[in-house]
């Protein structure tokens, strides 16, 4: 029983694992583009830059609803 417990969570974690390596570690199609070009780009949005945890975050572009 515990050997089977172990396969199939050994198999769980094999199967997430490449679920995230194949779908959500894509580059996204509004990454690196500057402030302009995002604007125009269907489906990405700006982000403004602003502080977080008293470091400076900068402005970047970022895949949103269309």
């Amino acid at each position: 029983m515990k050997k089977m417990l172990s396969v199939l969570l050994a198999a769980a974690i094999a199967s997430a694992y490449g679920s995230f390596v194949s779908g959500e570690t894509k580059d996204s199609p509004c990454k690196d583009l500057k402030k302009t070009e995002c604007e125009k780009k269907q489906g990405c949005c700006w982000v403004k830059g602003h502080s977080q945890k008293g470091k400076k975050v900068h402005g970047y572009c970022r895949r949103c609803g269309t």
